[in-house]
């Protein structure tokens, strides 16, 4: 009787703990999910900036994306997926590519530092394009360091000024 009791004591500890594991990655899950849509406007700006360099690049070399994505079909392709082909693309980015569209070093620093924002990009990079000129333009005055990195890539990646941008 005891045997038997210590056993379904054991067999219920088991299960808890099982539980309590389950229960710990649903809640990091969450935490996840929520951490990404509570998070300031300028790092998805600069995601998603970023990210349109990347595919700007990917697309003028005519290659795909790492795991054969093609820059044309990114928002049918899953999030975590893209997010590691995303990463990976930036990696490879050479400098010189970079220079060749009239970018200095600190892009390519950037494009080093893509993964600290990558979860913060937006499904579609387009949509933010103007938000993003909008804020720069006003805070030309207060932040010119910021300005000035971030208005050299639009007519890179947006083909546009960042005050035409603004103007959308």
């Amino acid at each position: 009787m005891m045997q038997t009791t210590h056993s379904n004591i054991q067999h219920k500890v088991a299960k808890l703990q099982a539980n309590s594991l389950r229960l710990k990655r649903e809640l990091f899950l969450l935490h996840r999910h929520v951490k990404a849509f509570h998070h300031p406007l300028l790092e998805t700006w600069e995601a998603d900036m970023l990210t349109r360099l990347i595919e700007m690049v990917y697309t003028r070399q005519c290659l795909r994306l790492p795991g054969g994505i093609s820059v044309g079909d990114v928002l049918f392709t899953e999030r975590d997926l893209l997010s590691r082909a995303y990463n990976i693309a930036a990696r490879r980015i050479r400098i010189d590519t970079l220079w060749s569209l009239g970018l200095s070093d600190k892009y390519h620093e950037a494009l080093k530092r893509y993964d600290e924002v990558t979860i913060y990009r937006s499904s579609n990079p387009f949509e933010t394009e103007a938000p993003f000129a909008r804020w720069l333009v006003t805070e030309k005055e207060k932040r010119p360091q910021v300005y000035e990195f971030w208005s050299k890539l639009f007519p890179v990646c947006c083909g546009r000024t960042v005050e035409e941008c603004s103007a959308l």
